[in-house]
């Protein structure tokens, strides 16, 4: 998928996604949720069935998994970095939400830990990705911490590779301060 695709990701295949989370809501199409792995189909189906106390949904909805039916269109797991959480197509406000909402798939598939912290991190991508330019010419040089604890706090919770995805998506505001 490329990173300017605003349509719904590619179907996965039924060999790269054995198992999967069948959601069947009335007056929607049922949803097939892949999964690499018959533990990780279970524990998102009792994720989402918990969801549904405190979701919007329509009556009805059902919940179930097992081995992916033939024939049907895989959707694959939620993504897994916060960058790539941020330039996902169903990321809030790019899409009007309906259950699972992409929040709802992460946190079924990472548990509610790490789901907070991808997706508060992802949050910040986000909002940095769509400043407009205007406001960060007005920020650069004032940035509220050194860049450099920043870059450390970062590389500590989330790893080089979005440490540097974040600094790039900050531009020159933090790129001009390194």
């Amino acid at each position: 998928m490329s990173t300017t695709d605003t349509t719904t990701p590619e179907p996965a295949s039924r060999a790269e996604f054995p198992f999967a989370v069948t959601i069947t809501r009335p007056g929607h199409p049922t949803l097939y949720l892949g999964y690499r792995y018959q533990h990780s189909a279970e524990r998102a189906a009792w994720a989402f069935t918990d969801m549904l106390t405190g979701t919007a949904h329509p009556t009805g909805t059902t919940i179930n998994w097992g081995a992916t039916p033939p024939d049907v269109e895989i959707v694959p797991p939620a993504p897994t970095t916060p960058h790539e959480i941020a330039e996902h197509p169903d990321f809030p406000g790019e899409r009007p939400p309906i259950f699972p909402d992409l929040y709802a798939r992460v946190l079924a598939q990472h548990g509610h830990d790490l789901a907070a912290k991808l997706w508060s991190n992802a949050c910040s991508i986000y909002d940095a990705m769509h400043q407009p330019e205007e406001e960060a010419e007005a920020e650069v040089g004032s940035f509220p911490i050194d860049p450099h604890t920043l870059e450390s706090v970062l590389l500590e919770h989330v790893g080089e590779s979005e440490t540097r995805a974040i600094f790039a998506a900050l531009g020159a505001a933090a790129g001009g301060a390194r």
